[in-house]
Parts: structure tokens; sequence; C-alpha cells
């Protein structure tokens, strides 16, 4: 059974004092399918860091973990440019 009562968290109030460098992402995938989609969860939690600037949106969702884990992270590469015909 899954609980459907949930719960609204608002980073404005609750994290902003602790945020920088110590909340990262983290799901319940795929347990979070019973009730929703992943696009809607990944919705959600853009909405809920939409007022963070990009250092700390970075952080949330990447950088933090890097840190915690150690990780290396190797760039994307770019796509491939298309060539105009000549």
């Amino acid at each position: 059974m899954v609980d459907t009562h949930h719960h609204v968290w608002d980073l404005s109030v609750r994290g902003r004092d602790w945020i920088d460098g110590r909340l990262m992402f983290g799901s319940d995938w795929p347990v979070c399918r019973l009730t929703t989609t992943y696009a809607e969860v990944t919705a959600a939690l853009r909405e809920l860091t939409a007022g963070l600037g990009p250092a700390e949106r970075h952080d949330v969702f990447t950088g933090t973990a890097v840190r915690t884990y150690d990780l290396s992270v190797t760039p994307r590469p770019a796509p491939p440019q298309e060539t105009p015909c000549a």
C-alpha cells in the first residue's frame, strides 16, 4: 500500500538557511511511479527549486553529490553541428 498523503516542502522557508552545499536531489524511483510519473516528479522538483539561483540549483541536482561521493564528472560532448549544403 502506498501512502498518498503528500507533504509540500517550501525551500524558500525551510531550505535556504542550510542549502549551501548540503542539499542534494534524491528520489524513491521506481516507487514514485505507483502514484505519479517520473516527469511529474521532476516537474515538481523544478518548481520547488525555481527560486534558487543557478549555482544553488546545480548544487542540489549535481554539485553536492559530486563533492559528497567524490565523483569524477565527464562533460557531455556537444551535439554534432549540421553543415549547410554547398
